[in-house]
């Protein structure tokens, strides 16, 4: 069977090894680096995080997934942010800041690749909570 020229992959496959994947998330922006981001939710189109300090709205920030020696790396813009309401009163919940991201429509390839990623850290991460 022969693919003709508009039936050919027009991105790459990039290969990740989700059942060996352990990482750790990074938020940059305005010469910062926030070292303990957590993920609250993620679509292709955006994350939800939790922070220990507030960041402006229309902020550019750049959200890396570390794991090991891989890094992979979206560019987004802060829509939102707000108060962590369940940190209130509770000196055990740190992250007192919930921030909502917007990725960059430009880098598709990537905003999917973090997010599938994110996702299998994230069944995982419930999976070892479970047993």
């Amino acid at each position: 069977m022969s693919v003709n020229a508009n039936q050919r992959r027009k991105l790459g496959r990039t290969k990740i090894a989700v059942r060996d994947l352990a990482g750790r998330y990074q938020l940059k922006f305005d010469d910062r680096c926030m070292e303990w981001v957590t993920i609250r939710d993620i679509s292709h189109q955006g994350a939800g995080l939790e922070l220990n300090e507030p960041v402006g709205v229309d902020t550019a920030v750049t959200v890396t997934l570390i794991a090991g020696d891989w890094q992979l790396a979206v560019a987004g813009v802060v829509i939102w942010c707000r108060k962590n309401l369940d940190s209130v009163g509770n000196p055990t919940h740190e992250k007192r800041y919930l921030v909502g991201i917007q990725f960059d429509h430009g880098n598709t390839h990537n905003n999917v690749l973090f997010y599938m990623a994110t996702r299998a850290l994230m069944g995982r991460q419930t999976t070892d909570m479970a047993m």
